[in-house]
């Protein structure tokens, strides 16, 4: 194709084929096309059959350093997640038209490059893709000598908190009101299919002296029990193994629901009636849901030694993000909700899964009161134990003690701050 002046009108080399079954839809064909021609054409009409171009069809060959060149990346400021990406586009413009750039040979493909490598890459598809570092960078664009800017703006978005994946208790089940009660909200507008297990003999394999022998679980909501299990194996096997987190003795319990937004609370019992140390756990299957497991707590009667109440929480799902959770003991301020042995004193620890201590607290005013108060939920007694934590994906095990080696009952809750 020979270079033709961008204000010249030629047909020469081009053919304008209607289609044989809607004359409306016009192929044309540009002869003997090489690398570097840009064909640009109008916009056209058809009248009967009849091609009738709205302005004269125009090809153009533009030759090295002539024509304007532009790039079109839509907007100039970007929020994205690492590894995102965003397409461009080229364009011609000539006499105030604008028109695509229609042919780009293979062998001589538009060349771009970016003056922030950090921030964006350029590919030879044209695609421009974020990295995870913030910043500006300019898009430069080079076709046969010709070159042309644009600048964008690159900031990556917030991972978000981590969330609650697993939640458990592990503490002495007695009975009548001091067996084992935990409680969880589920929140957000969709269900949230769970599994929950009720552990006892197992734990004599870990070294417990005194594990619950036959465990009970029941779950409850606002309206009454949802549903109950003693040996696991006896409703519910098939699904429970497709968990691939069933029991590991066929005499603990373990139930599997799909759960709607609301408050759930889960006692754990010795079937006859019995004592030992029992664990009870809430794991989330349905991570992508757009629900969580959210504000969960545990009461029941804190002993000595290894009886002592043990909360465990894993956080995940965050993609690198970081949060923060409250963790409270209390003891004093249940006797005003008529519970009988409150412990007097509550202390608590927060370990990481290395077992390294992330807080410890025996009264909530005498560290961190600030932040407590801040939180909106302080224990309503000065003798209760509170600890506020930066949550980051892993496993946590808060430890509720009483001070002095006494014993009662408590109340351990963990609340995720951050959504």
């Amino acid at each position: 194709m020979e270079n033709r002046n961008p204000d010249g009108v030629t047909n020469e080399g081009v053919t304008v084929t209607p289609d044989v079954d809607d004359p409306a839809v016009v192929t044309v064909t540009v002869d003997d096309a090489v690398i570097g021609d840009v064909v640009l054409y109008s916009q056209y009409t058809s009248q009967q059959g009849v091609l009738v171009l709205g302005d004269p069809l125009l090809v153009l060959s533009r030759p090295p350093g002539e024509g304007p060149l532009g790039i079109d990346i839509g907007q100039s400021s970007f929020i994205m997640n690492v590894g995102d990406t965003i397409p461009i586009e080229l364009y011609a413009d000539y006499s105030n038209d604008v028109r695509m750039l229609q042919y780009v040979a293979a062998d001589d493909t538009v060349e771009l490059t970016s003056s922030n490598p950090s921030v964006v890459t350029v590919d030879p598809t044209r695609i421009v893709m974020f990295g995870q570092a913030p910043g500006s960078a300019t898009i430069t664009a080079s076709f046969h000598g010709f070159t042309t800017q644009a600048s964008v703006t690159v900031n990556p978005l917030v991972p978000p908190p981590p969330r609650l994946l697993n939640i458990s208790t592990r503490m002495q089940v007695q009975n009548g009101d001091n067996v084992l009660i935990g409680g969880f909200i589920v929140t957000g507008s969709d269900s949230k299919k769970v599994i929950l297990r009720g552990i006892g003999p197992s734990l004599g394999a870990a070294g417990i002296s005194n594990p619950l022998q036959d465990p009970h679980l029941e779950l409850h909501n606002q309206a009454g029990i949802v549903a109950s299990n003693e040996d696991w194996k006896d409703t519910q096997e098939s699904e429970i193994v497709a968990t691939g987190i069933s029991p590991n003795d066929d005499k603990e319990a373990a139930i599997v629901t799909t759960l709607s937004p609301g408050a759930y609370t889960v006692i754990l019992k010795q079937n006859d009636g019995g004592t030992g140390v029992g664990l009870v756990e809430a794991y989330d299957l349905g991570q992508t849901a757009n629900a969580k497991l959210a504000n969960i707590s545990t009461r029941g009667f804190v002993d000595t030694g290894d009886d002592v109440m043990i909360g465990g929480f894993i956080a995940g799902g965050s993609l690198g993000g970081t949060g923060s959770i409250l963790v409270r003991a209390l003891g004093p301020s249940l006797a005003a909700s008529g519970v009988s042995g409150a412990l007097e004193d509550p202390t608590l620890e927060l370990h990481d899964s290395n077992g390294g201590l992330l807080g410890a607290n025996d009264n909530w005013k005498d560290t961190q009161s600030a932040d407590i108060i801040a939180t909106g939920i302080p224990p309503t007694d000065d003798r209760e134990a509170a600890i506020v934590a930066t949550l980051t994906e892993g496993a946590y095990t808060a430890i509720v003690r009483g001070a002095n080696g006494t014993v009662g009952v408590a109340l351990v809750e963990a609340y995720q701050l951050s959504e």
